[in-house]
């Protein structure tokens, strides 16, 4: 959650000190397009991260390829929204799995291990 907070807080935080500069002026509405694009990944890889954990709890074998992981995707996503409808609870579950999914691909962006597959 840390990463993710700092991630994001980054990039938005970055906006105001571009705009008092001439030179990072016409740079900030690129920092405004790559924060709004880390709070959207970062909520699809914490919502994607849910769907593995309740797939993990049920107990249930690894789908293979494409289709299989979009379903879990898809579970996880229904899942947040569903959770996301309960008054508090669900706001502070929608940020902390959007700071969670913010954070695991900061620290992928920022890794110099390859990809294992």
């Amino acid at each position: 959650l840390g990463w993710g907070f700092l991630a994001i807080a980054a990039l938005f935080g970055a906006i105001p000190v571009l705009l008092v500069s001439l030179i990072g002026a016409p740079l900030a509405p690129l920092a405004l397009i790559a924060g709004l694009a880390a709070v959207l990944l970062g909520y699809a890889l914490g919502a994607w991260a849910l769907g593995v954990a309740a797939w993990r709890w049920l107990d249930r074998p690894a789908p293979l390829g494409f289709p299989g992981r979009f379903g879990i995707a898809a579970l996880g996503l229904a899942l947040a929204v569903v959770l996301g409808l309960i008054p508090v609870i669900g706001w502070l579950l929608g940020v902390g799995l959007t700071f969670a999914g913010a954070g695991a691909a900061a620290l992928g962006f920022a890794s110099d291990r390859p990809v294992r597959r």
